[in-house]
């Protein structure tokens, strides 16, 4: 299993995506300082993330996430769940937000 992930610094409040295989160590290692490109953003939080069953989905949907119209679509998928949880965002971590599907990824049922 692979997943996408959006994580948000608390320090500048951007965004940054990426993908892996397990999003726990991936996390803990963005905060710790190993991840060279976003070390000095720290602390990060995880925003959002998506379940794929194959390396090559994973990778196309971070492509795309990072990609300006990406960008506008999870834009628009944070400001729902943000309307949805009452200012939330922080504390999400499901896949399935709003109601709306993501084409070529899988439901997460259950929080990490």
């Amino acid at each position: 299993m692979f997943f996408v992930y959006v994580l948000q610094s608390r320090k500048n409040g951007r965004l940054y995506a990426g993908f892996t295989v397990n999003l726990e160590r991936r996390l803990a290692e963005h905060n710790l300082g190993r991840t060279k490109s976003i070390r000095f953003v720290r602390p990060l939080v995880l925003l959002y993330f998506e379940k794929f069953l194959t390396r090559l989905e994973a990778a196309r949907r971070e492509r795309y996430l990072k990609s300006g119209i990406g960008r506008e679509e999870l834009s628009n998928i944070l400001a729902c769940a943000e309307n949805e949880l009452g200012g939330g965002v922080a504390q999400l971590g499901e896949r399935l937000l709003c109601k709306q599907e993501v084409t070529g990824s899988n439901p997460v049922t259950s929080k990490i």
